[in-house]
């Protein structure tokens, strides 16, 4: 079949079907039927086996959410037996072996630590051979790695088939030992998991919201230290807590014994490892609403350690195992509140102020596709909070970081809502986040962070913040440096793909 002109995409290094503006679904998709089955590509023909959806029964759970043909049934596992899964894992001593349960292909591995009571899971239909999974696997790996560049599905297949089973399963083997998932905890609304992948630095620790298992709430990098994996405190992992640390370099960059110093680095391009030290105020108060398992509070506290900070959420569990597993510990610096954040901010008569106020909340979309979140929940976003909540919370030239999930739509409608309370609004829209900074006026300034001069101050003084080289480590030097010193690569992105430091005059006119 030949595929007409407009219907591929780019995804990364690999091409993909394009889909609809309307539903996202793929433009072959027509009345619930592929319109192309018979010629369909290589990753629809080896879907749902990929890589992603086989790590760990959590992750076929969370496939099901997404596919109506997964199906995830509550019955014991087939006994099926695989001797060496694992073993690299288990002898490596990073994690701790328990009783023995079963992997996706019902092979014996770790423990996922399902509470006791409950129904296991079968998470492979009985109807699909496992060597018939192993082998879709493998041909989607190959696909992946672009070696049989041009080789058709067909084509492929048919080679694999002069390969000895003992092969495909000695592949299947190394995949499972060399990556997939632990869970820690189990209760009825939140999981606690541990990935592993071949790479000794590549482990991970993260708090899942089941309803949405798609998505990690908090992640956090281990290190071995000694026989145990202890968490990193000085590194952030998801884009979004990286993106709205920018909001330290905006406090700093909207006072004004700051203006100097970020001139200066204004014309010549900036390094994040040339830059002149440049130190924040040393009494800053920071609230992070939706602090969930608290990496954020906690690389924040570990980098700026006067800090104060208030880790506020309105879910008792997820602070709870905040300090089971994620190392989260209350000091002088750092307190938790399990609240609503909107009453925290809001509580009458309370006048304290911060010089960030950082919004990371969002909640399932009951409207939309299973396991999807909503942008933001609506009370944050209403006159009111925006007013007493954020604007009266802070100080002159604090800043407001608002984690904005939903794409551009999102952004425009939360952008709409917060421009008549706020003078100085801009948005940092890359293809993982979209983040909107509010500032609050400093002494009758006038706005002049608009346009370029808006993205060469940012990255002058984001680079000149030690603290940001960790916290926001590539995001700071791969692309807001990059933008700063191109202004013609900034200006396609922003055209083309509505990425960049935008205005919210430029953000609404795309």
């Amino acid at each position: 079949m030949s595929v007409q002109p407009g219907s591929v995409a780019s995804a990364g290094s690999r091409l993909s079907l394009r889909k609809n503006s309307t539903d996202t679904a793929c433009i072959f998709l027509q009345h619930g039927k592929c319109a192309v089955y018979q010629s369909r590509p290589t990753q629809c023909r080896t879907y749902p086996f990929w890589p992603e959806p086989l790590t760990s029964r959590h992750d076929w759970e969370a496939e099901a959410l997404r596919c109506e043909g997964i199906q995830v049934k509550t019955s014991l596992p087939h006994q099926q037996h695989r001797q060496h899964h694992n073993v690299a894992l288990e002898q490596s001593g990073n994690l701790r072996s328990g009783p023995a349960e079963r992997d996706l292909l019902g092979n014996q591995g770790p423990t996922l630590g399902v509470p006791a009571g409950s129904a296991e899971t079968e998470v492979i239909d009985a109807t699909v051979p496992v060597e018939s999974i192993k082998r879709q696997l493998v041909l989607e790996e190959i696909s992946r790695s672009g070696e049989m560049g041009g080789t058709t599905y067909s084509d492929m297949d048919e080679l694999l088939t002069s390969v000895s089973p003992e092969l495909v399963d000695e592949f299947a083997d190394e995949f499972f030992a060399k990556q997939g998932r632990k869970m820690l905890h189990d209760s009825r609304r939140w999981r606690v998991l541990d990935t592993w992948t071949g790479d000794p630095a590549e482990h991970f620790r993260s708090l899942v919201l089941k309803a949405c298992p798609g998505y990690a709430q908090t992640e956090v990098q281990l290190m071995k230290q000694g026989d145990s994996m202890m968490v990193r405190h000085d590194k952030l992992c998801q884009p979004a807590h990286k993106a709205m640390c920018l909001a330290f370099a905006l406090q700093t960059m909207s006072q004004k014994h700051m203006h100097s110093a970020a001139a200066s680095s204004l014309h010549k391009p900036v390094s994040v490892h040339d830059a002149q030290a440049v130190q924040p105020s040393t009494n800053l108060a920071v609230a992070i609403v939706g602090a969930g398992a608290c990496a954020l509070p906690m690389a924040i506290r570990h980098h700026f350690p006067k800090a104060a900070i208030d880790a506020v959420d309105i879910d008792a569990e997820a602070l709870d195992l905040a300090q089971c597993f994620f190392e989260t510990q209350e000091d002088a610096h750092l307190m938790l509140h399990n609240e609503d954040g909107v009453k925290f901010l809001t509580k009458h008569g309370v006048t304290s102020q911060f010089d960030v106020i950082m919004l990371d909340v969002a909640a399932p979309d009951p409207a939309g596709d299973p396991g999807t979140l909503n942008s933001i929940p609506a009370q944050f976003l209403s006159p009111g909070f925006i007013q007493e909540g954020l604007r009266r919370r802070l100080r002159p030239g604090g800043v407001a970081a608002i984690n904005i999930l939903g794409g551009l739509p999102a952004l425009k409608e939360a952008t709409l809502k917060i421009t008549p309370h706020f003078q100085h609004l801009h948005a940092l829209c890359t293809p993982e986040v979209n983040i909107l900074f509010a500032r609050a006026a400093l002494g009758g300034d006038a706005d002049s962070n608009s346009g370029r001069t808006a993205l060469w101050r940012l990255t002058a003084v984001a680079a000149a913040l030690k603290p940001l080289h960790s916290l926001c480590d590539e995001l700071l030097s791969e692309q807001l440096e990059q933008w700063a010193v191109n202004d013609e690569l900034h200006d396609v992105l922003k055209s083309e793909y509505g990425y960049g430091w935008f205005s919210a005059q430029d953000l609404m006119e795309t």
